[in-house]
């Protein structure tokens, strides 16, 4: 019987609950996750991800150093544990990684405590605090966002069709829609590391079976990660993510804390004596998960000054009232990372 306390035949654990997010689940089986240790902006699209317009469009003049800046303050939110990627592996069927299946679901994780020495770009097995803006209710606390299929063959993960959730630079949480997912998994599976009442491991009430393995990372290294993540931003994201004070004070464009990301792109920004920072760009996908605005897309929103006021959909009509296509209208955004299995653990 799952959730008496006691481990029995085809329970990997037994923590005498019916919970999930505490390491061991409501069914009493071993909870996978994994949490990026590294996240890497890619600045160009190649043959896994054939389109990443989102961060092409931020370029990089002679000595401005755009891109080396937002690369070291991803990184930086990434190692303070303010920047969280999480994946969960729903039913995995192999624990190993290396071959089966598994439904990838993602949340966002609220800053942990780093003792000793861990951080966020060394936290095997460490404890994160569930953001419950992107869980359900108790006890399930199902993702809200759609989860991946996958499938894991010799070794590396491939999941397509859910969605990740990235936080952006600390500041905000964007939504990538209709991902395409790559992960490969180490060789090497471990024994879920034993906690002594704190930080990282699994506590000795959750009953662990004691010969239970599973693989302890995945992406490769963080100096090189080989995890290639591919989806769609939604505007949506962009929309509730305001300018950053840099943009602020050095677009001629004149943003202010009034604006948003999606502003910047489709206006653009420019700066004195540097050029073009941010490109305009339009929205180039469409997520298929949100509701469909006017005639579908791709959406071509329109701004006044400085601001995003209107969009028309494919045929060129205007969508009444235009934030109907935010949640459709998207990015093609490309990144890599590497991972560590953490706990993430419900309030």
């Amino acid at each position: 019987m799952c959730g008496d306390g006691i481990r029995e035949t085809g329970e990997d654990c037994d923590d005498g609950n019916l919970v999930n997010l505490d390491g061991c689940n409501a069914s009493c089986k071993f909870e996978q996750l994994t949490r990026a240790t590294q996240l890497s902006i890619q600045w160009a699209h190649d043959t896994f991800c054939m389109a990443d317009v989102l961060f092409e469009a931020v370029r990089d003049p002679f000595l401005a150093n755009v891109h080396s800046t937002l690369q070291g303050d991803l990184s930086t939110a990434v190692t303070n544990g303010t920047d969280n990627v999480i994946l969960e592996y729903f039913s995995i069927t192999d624990l190993t990684g290396q071959n089966g299946t598994a439904s990838v679901g993602s949340y966002n994780a609220l800053a942990p405590t780093y003792t000793g020495t861990a951080t966020g770009n060394a936290d095997l097995d460490w404890w994160y605090p569930l953001d419950t803006t992107t869980a359900g209710a108790s006890p399930l606390f199902t993702p809200t966002v759609k989860q991946s299929n996958g499938t894991f063959t010799a070794g590396v993960l491939n999941a397509t069709g859910g969605h990740v959730l990235v936080s952006a630079f600390g500041t905000a949480l964007w939504d990538l829609a209709n991902v395409k997912l790559q992960l490969p998994i180490a060789k090497t599976a471990t024994k879920p590391t034993a906690s002594s009442g704190a930080a990282p491991g699994h506590l000795a009430s959750e009953n662990l079976d004691p010969n239970l393995t599973s693989f302890p990372t995945a992406g490769g290294t963080n100096a090189a990660p080989t995890g290639l993540l591919c989806g769609d931003t939604t505007a949506a994201s962009l929309a509730a993510t305001v300018v950053p004070a840099q943009l602020q004070s050095n677009c001629t464009q004149g943003f202010t804390a009034a604006n948003n990301m999606l502003d910047v792109f489709i206006v653009g920004c420019t700066a004195n004596l540097v050029g073009t920072i941010i490109a305009k760009q339009q929205p180039d996908h469409v997520n298929p998960d949100a509701p469909v605005a006017g005639a579908g897309g791709p959406y071509t929103f329109q701004p006044t000054g400085n601001s995003v006021t209107g969009c028309k959909d494919k045929n060129g009509k205007a969508v009444t009232p235009y934030t109907d296509c935010l949640g459709p209208a998207a990015y093609s955004s490309y990144l890599k990372m590497a991972m560590d299995r953490v706990i993430l653990k419900h309030p």
